[in-house]
């Protein structure tokens, strides 16, 4: 299973959402499912099955959101040590959300294997 971007994810899109993603989660870039297909391949495996989740990923969206409000409140207790920590907590989860939330941002789960192996 992997972070990824929908297939028809434009290059305004990609820059306007998935590069906050990137930059605040330490990701190189994220790809969507047909260059994953395509990377699998040139690694000499055969994509058995590749899927996304559908919407049965929402309980992840929740989760990420009560992280993001815990974090508002962590702010708000004025600890001086941890404030740029929880900033950057804040910026991070922030932009996945809105991402997520959006659709540009979507899990995707593959199996591949070598070929000839049962």
């Amino acid at each position: 299973m992997d972070w990824m971007v929908p297939d028809d994810l434009s290059a305004s899109q990609y820059e306007e959402h998935i590069e906050p993603v990137c930059k605040n989660w330490v990701v190189h870039s994220l790809d969507d499912q047909a260059a994953y297909v395509r990377r699998l391949c040139e690694a000499g495996l055969e994509v058995v099955e590749f899927e996304g989740f559908d919407g049965k990923d929402a309980d992840n969206i929740t989760l990420l959101d009560r992280n993001l409000r815990f974090s508002f409140f962590m702010l708000l207790s004025g600890d001086s040590q941890r404030m740029p920590f929880i900033r950057e907590t804040i910026t991070a989860l922030t932009a996945l959300s809105t991402a997520w939330k959006k659709g540009h941002f979507v899990l995707g789960r593959y199996c591949a294997q070598k070929p000839g192996k049962a």
